[in-house]
């Protein structure tokens, strides 16, 4: 059974669970405030402890190697989608933002997991951290158009900034956590997928789904994000001699995910067009179920 076919059973489960979130808006069983309060268990709660989880493993030599030849690889993905970004909505901040950073959170990791167990997560653990470290940094200053709102006070007071310290001091130090936390984290992190696709639901439900249909900006946003970006970086890690294949497709089915719903989160806190990164999310979202197994099998072959 290929990598693409796997990916589209699971991405179809994530549909359907956006689906649900769609009917349960729909019905009032969440409000605006609700879908708010849903964004900050997921911003303050779920995702900080995904990036703690991600580095509770063993520390060998086999193991830092892996960390650094992943941290190669991201830094790789990350400058390629952001310069592509940059030259397809240069003055376009929310749709640059929505095009330059992916839903490592809420999509890569959990299609990871279910595919090929989450041990295998520590590969992709580098770009995870760049993408929160990024958005938070540079991501602030796209939306923005103002260096100024850039806080250093601010980044390091951010939840999964603090939980990727924590972590790293985990690896370092390798202190052990009790069964009784590692299984109460598990309960807690197993709430990711969930909770972020009935958020695309719920937000294109308490939205203009028409208007945001009609949009053709969301469409080309998502072309970029989920089909140039990753061919770029395909092509771009057959020509690195090294590195092993498995490292390399895992960054690219990361990269070929949907956009992050950060968008929308900091685009609700500076006051910029959360309508249109609502619509960028979520559309994304709906087209990575076709356009990630195409992008998995390509790099099958070529890679």
């Amino acid at each position: 059974m290929t990598i693409g076919f796997l990916l589209l059973r699971q991405i179809s489960i994530m549909s359907i669970l956006v689906i649900v979130g769609y009917i349960i808006s729909l019905k009032g069983l969440v409000t605006f405030q609700g879908s708010v309060d849903m964004g900050k268990i997921g911003q303050y709660i779920v995702l900080p402890l995904i990036v703690i989880r991600n580095f509770m493993v063993e520390k060998t030599a086999e193991t830092n190697h892996l960390l650094l030849e992943s941290l190669f690889f991201a830094s790789i993905t990350m400058i390629i989608s952001m310069g592509v970004a940059r030259i397809f909505f240069g003055k376009d901040g929310v749709s640059q933002f929505s095009c330059a950073f992916c839903n490592t959170g809420g999509l890569a990791v959990p299609l990871l997991s279910a595919l090929f167990g989450s041990e295998h997560i520590i590969y992709i653990t580098m770009l995870m951290v760049l993408v929160i470290v990024l958005q938070w940094t540079y991501g602030i200053v796209l939306m923005t158009g103002d260096m100024r709102a850039v806080q250093p006070k601010m980044i390091m007071k951010n939840p999964i900034v603090i939980a990727m310290v924590i972590g790293i001091l985990l690896y370092i130090l390798q202190i052990p956590f009790p069964p009784l936390m590692t299984d109460t984290m598990n309960h807690i992190t197993a709430m990711n997928t969930p909770l972020g696709m009935f958020l695309c639901g719920i937000y294109l439900q308490q939205n203009d789904l028409v208007k945001v249909l009609k949009d053709k900006r969301v469409y080309t946003v998502s072309l970029v994000r989920l089909v140039v970006i990753p061919l770029i970086v395909i092509l771009a890690f057959k020509f690195i001699p090294f590195g092993s294949y498995t490292l390399k497709l895992y960054h690219v089915i990361a990269i070929g995910v949907a956009v992050g719903g950060n968008v929308a989160y900091i685009a609700q806190i500076y006051n910029k067009d959360y309508g249109k990164a609502v619509g960028q999310y979520c559309v994304s979202t709906i087209l990575c179920v076709v356009t990630l197994p195409l992008i998995a099998s390509v790099a099958e072959m070529i890679l």
